[in-house]
């Protein structure tokens, strides 16, 4: 870190850290109306998670040498029998219209953010929960489309800007993270939005999802009998002996989907099916939601000319930038639509208008798998997408002040599509 003063220095690392500080410490903690303490170290697994995440990066900064499991609470704990989201339901308990939250969903490049904006003028006091997975690392901006400081400044926007690109960010992390911000959002009166395109963050958040643990010492042993030749299809008829549930809702040969259950099955001595019935089933929530519906063909477009502006904003430079970090990216941040291609790009690996064209039509395969993600969910009410911001808000603030407590927004609003959107029929998605 030559040519970097000490004063920039320790303003960068506040900047790291801050987000992680300002949830932890200044939100309080969830549900006692105080402050953390030092004592809750010792008896909450999370916040050491957390503390030991914020610590090891503000001393990674500094040069200094990593944490260890002492420095602060020991290792982390695994998730316990029957302990998951703490859930919602009771925070919104017979709340209606805008005193529910709202979750607004779409694919990517259909104006989320532009809505959420137009919808703040309208209702007063509005807070954003972005449910991400790419908007939470830092330093990738300009391709994740996250919101300017400017729009920020017009509606706060939580969970942006969270880690660096070289740390994992999973699931469980996020539905905690966004728990919190939803409690601090109550407790200012605010009126809370989550939105984005993620579609398993969006529900671990509106239905409270119990999220099993990780155990990797049992993943590695799993893994090592595939290398040593044992087949995919044996482990899944191991899995049936100790869970059959879990196994009759999957194929014999889908290795990830087996192993994963296998793994929490073994790992957390109970069944995988115990966390829930999946994703299959769409139960109550205080979540009013809502969509925005684009022909794929307007869609398609959108992303074209977004990706054509993001290269102009200095897209390529950003990755660049990112590539010269002194640690890799993680699993996760490598995946993000754009960063890849023009990573190969600067690899010698690709054309910069091959990676450009690549990333595009990658995005716009992404945009119809989102599509098909939240058109599965019942309780989503579609809004026609196309008209200007200001217009679709109108419609959406109606249809929340409308919503009645903790049921379906019902078929009274205008405007409105109900219930799964299927393809072809009057206001439906059209395939291409």
């Amino acid at each position: 870190m030559s040519g970097t003063s000490s004063g920039e220095l320790q303003r960068g690392c506040a900047d790291r850290v801050g987000i992680a500080v300002h949830d932890l410490v200044v939100d309080g903690r969830p549900g006692t109306g105080r402050p953390w303490q030092t004592a809750d170290v010792a008896t909450e697994p999370e916040l050491a998670v957390e503390l030991r995440q914020a610590m090891s990066n503000l001393r990674w900064e500094l040069g200094l040498a990593p944490l260890s499991d002492a420095d602060i609470g020991g290792p982390a704990a695994p998730p316990k029998p029957g302990e998951g989201a703490r859930g919602h339901v009771n925070r919104w308990d017979g709340a209606a219209g805008l005193d529910r939250p709202l979750a607004l969903v779409g694919p990517t490049a259909s104006g989320k953010t532009a809505v959420v904006l137009a919808l703040a003028e309208l209702v007063g006091s509005l807070e954003a929960v972005a449910a991400d997975s790419m908007t939470v690392y830092r330093h990738m901006n300009t391709g994740t489309a996250t919101p300017t400081a400017a729009e920020r400044a017009r509606v706060p926007h939580h969970l942006l800007d969270v880690v660096e690109p070289h740390e994992e960010f999973s699931v469980a992390r996020f539905q905690r993270a966004a728990d919190r911000a939803f409690d601090a959002i109550a407790d200012r009166g605010s009126r809370a939005v989550l939105v984005g395109g993620t579609g398993l963050y969006h529900r671990a958040v509106i239905d409270a999802l119990e999220l099993p643990g990780r155990y990797p010492d049992v993943a590695a042993a799993l893994e090592a009998e595939l290398a040593a030749g044992a087949s995919v299809e044996s482990l899944h008829a191991r899995l049936a002996r100790l869970d059959p549930e879990a196994a009759g809702r999957m194929e014999p040969a889908n290795r990830r989907r087996v192993l994963r259950a296998l793994e929490v099955t073994v790992g957390s001595d109970r069944p995988f099916s115990s966390y829930g019935p999946g994703l299959g089933v769409a139960p109550p929530t205080p979540f009013v939601q809502v969509g925005l519906r684009l022909e794929r063909a307007e869609t398609a477009r959108r992303i074209r000319a977004r990706f054509r502006a993001m290269m102009e904003a200095g897209l390529l430079d950003e990755v660049r930038s990112l590539l010269a970090l002194p640690r890799p990216w993680s699993r996760t941040a490598a995946q993000a639509l754009g960063y890849r291609e023009l990573a190969e790009h600067l690899d010698g690996k690709r054309s910069l208008d091959d990676a450009v064209e690549v990333a595009i039509v990658r995005t716009q395969q992404f945009a119809v798998r989102q599509e098909r993600w939240f058109r599965r969910d019942p309780r989503v009410s579609w809004v026609d997408g196309h008209a200007a911001p200001h217009e679709v808000a109108e419609r959406i603030r109606a249809a929340w002040a409308a919503a009645g407590s903790h049921g379906d927004l019902g078929h009274s609003q205008a405007g409105m599509d109900h219930g799964s959107a299927t393809e072809g029929g009057s206001g439906a998605f059209r395939t291409q």
